[in-house]
């Protein structure tokens, strides 16, 4: 097609049309179930997608409104639930980071924050992509329609891919022990 299609979704479908031969073949042995962990695993990224987007848009004061804010609330929750075993597996402490910011979405009284803070969501995330199975470029960076560049706070990490200028320095994992536990 003449539309762009993100790499995940292309790898996803990909793996669609393998175990559909796969199944044609009854291959299911290796060939399904090669397919099968393939999209599971590449579901991952939507998930942080979703959980990064929610906490930069409702810790972005454009989403003042209650509707918003609600929807905002929403779709963390949902990306959330999905992704927190994945997340905890991979380090407790990152997931109860994502958990702890992303919980002011959620009013229950004793919480004093208004909204998440983005940069320690992501920080959080980024630092665990190489254990979740994701790459800085899977994950990218939210664009801004207005400019048609990244948002400052969403630039993606890495240093390849489209957008170069833009990306920010590669994750460095070795310097933050404290989050690869």
């Amino acid at each position: 097609t003449s539309q762009p299609v993100s790499i995940v979704n292309q790898k996803i479908m990909d793996a669609f049309a393998t175990g559909k031969v796969a199944l044609e073949q009854s291959d299911c042995e290796v060939g399904v179930r090669s397919s099968y962990f393939t999209i599971t695993n590449h579901m991952k990224t939507p998930w942080i997608q979703g959980v990064l987007k929610a906490a930069f848009e409702y810790s972005n004061f454009h989403y003042d409104n209650i509707q918003d804010r609600e929807e905002q609330g929403g779709k963390a929750a949902a990306y959330m639930a999905a992704l927190l075993p994945n997340l905890y597996e991979c380090s407790p402490e990152a997931a109860e980071i994502v958990m702890e910011e992303l919980a002011v979405m959620w009013p229950h009284g004793n919480s004093v924050k208004l909204r998440p803070d983005f940069a320690r969501v992501r920080n959080a995330l980024e630092h665990q992509y190489q254990c979740i199975g994701v790459t800085c470029d899977e994950i990218g960076g939210f664009i801004n329609p207005e400019t048609g560049d990244y948002f400052e706070e969403t630039r993606p990490c890495g240093g390849y891919g489209t957008m170069l200028t833009q990306r920010r320095d590669s994750v460095d994992y070795s310097q933050h022990e404290s989050l690869n536990s």
